[in-house]
């Protein structure tokens, strides 16, 4: 298994060509620079992905206590199920690494989304479940989430390259952070005012789906746009030269 879109040989970005129809077989290509690769559309659609995929594990996570001991289940246990959650995520990391070599890294993303999307909407459809059930929905999301985790930086750098590969999955993985982190709390402005966790359970799961779908809209970023932003960029640069001389 080779890390973040890493070819044999050296690490590069991909070209999207008419072999290679999902453009996630690394090329041998400069790699992307910061200011060229946030200008692309496929930057966005991965930050979508990310966003979107962090919904579901950030509004379970935060009520799923308070969805169990409403409904009888005992507090140690609804915390078990928690347990479980970070256990999944946590050994399926190494799993969906392994698979996307197989299906390709859009394809994985895809495929964990809409898993993610089933213990959600499971949850929600048995309506009073018990603690067993609730450690199994747990452990299944914490797995399909988890597995998803090591796909996106992934994708990233098979896409705009590892030479600034660090900084894109900062900045992709901080703004989807900050966009994310407010899920929980409109999950519980929701349940205030209805006195149920069905809606917020089913955006979270219309999250993932939405996540796997942009996953397969997702293609990879025109080279030749890395070329002209790059050109820009030096002659920018030379300008500054120039006119810090004269």
């Amino acid at each position: 298994m080779l890390p973040y879109g890493a070819a044999p040989q050296r690490m590069t970005a991909a070209i999207h060509n008419s072999e290679n129809q999902q453009g996630e077989a690394p090329a041998d290509k400069e790699h992307w620079r910061i200011g060229a690769a946030v200008r692309t559309k496929a930057f966005y659609c991965i930050w979508g992905i990310y966003v979107l995929s962090l919904v579901p594990p950030y509004v379970l996570s935060a009520h799923i206590v308070r969805f169990a001991t409403d409904r009888g289940v005992t507090a140690l246990a609804a915390a078990s199920a928690l347990g479980a959650f970070g256990i999944g995520g946590t050994i399926a990391r190494v799993g969906g690494g392994a698979l996307s070599d197989v299906l390709g890294w859009t394809k994985g993303i895809a495929l964990f989304s809409f898993l993610t999307a089933v213990p959600v909407f499971v949850l929600v459809l048995i309506g009073t479940p018990g603690a067993a059930v609730i450690f199994v929905i747990m452990l299944a999301l914490g797995v399909f989430s988890g597995a998803r985790v090591p796909l996106i930086p992934g994708l990233l750098g098979c896409y705009f390259g590892t030479d600034y590969l660090a900084r894109l999955i900062a900045i992709t993985h901080g703004l989807a952070v900050i966009f994310a982190s407010g899920s929980p709390a409109l999950a519980g402005f929701i349940f205030d005012r209805t006195g149920s966790y069905a809606i917020p359970f089913y955006l979270a799961g219309f999250c993932a789906v939405g996540a796997g779908i942009l996953a397969l809209l997702t293609h990879p970023p025109r080279v030749i746009g890395a070329i002209q932003t790059e050109a820009e960029e030096n002659a920018k640069e030379l300008a500054k030269h120039v006119k810090a001389r004269l």
